[in-house]
């Protein structure tokens, strides 16, 4: 659980970077 929880944080942070605000809502 801890280390898909890692991995979604990267992704995501990979994601907002990319995609911005669009990526934030999304995450959130």
């Amino acid at each position: 659980l801890v280390n898909f929880h890692i991995l979604f944080l990267t992704v995501g942070r990979n994601f907002r970077s990319k995609m911005g605000s669009v990526g934030v809502l999304l995450v959130s």
